[in-house]
């Protein structure tokens, strides 16, 4: 998987506990009544998850995509790391290798910083409320 896009994704996936921990927030929040309910109807284990379950956990799902994008965005030690090709830069490994040919250069360096820091910024600023809402809503215990 070296030098594939499948490294950094099987790392991201596999490495982040805040996903679990939201999820599990949101499930121990959720009716036992609704699963009841739906067995009792004829529903299937799977037919209950897709049809009930994953659509109730919509926010935390929203929570997780968000942080989890961000994060993706802004890291460059994985895909430094496990994807050294050219073809497989992504935005920060490339102003990592611009910052090292432009020496001194402080102007371009810093236009390019905020050029990067612009999708982040995006991101966040249209997805503050799903963020904020996931996040408290997984925090208190009735």
């Amino acid at each position: 998987m070296y030098n594939t896009i499948w490294a950094p994704i099987v790392i991201y996936v596999a490495s982040d506990l805040m996903q679990l921990y939201i999820y599990r927030q949101f499930i121990s929040g959720l009716s036992v009544a609704l699963d009841e309910a739906a067995l009792l109807d004829g529903c299937s284990y799977f037919g209950l998850f897709v049809r009930i379950i994953f659509p109730l956990l919509a926010p935390a799902t929203a929570t997780v995509c968000i942080i989890k994008a961000i994060n993706i965005i802004n890291d460059m030690y994985i895909p430094y790391l496990y994807m050294p090709k050219n073809k497989l830069r992504t935005l920060t490994t490339f102003l990592m290798n611009y910052a090292n040919a432009q020496q001194g250069s402080w102007q371009t360096l810093a236009a390019g910083i905020i050029i990067i820091m612009i999708p982040t910024i995006a991101i966040y600023i249209f997805f503050q409320k799903y963020i904020l809402a996931g996040v408290a809503a997984g925090a208190v215990k009735e």
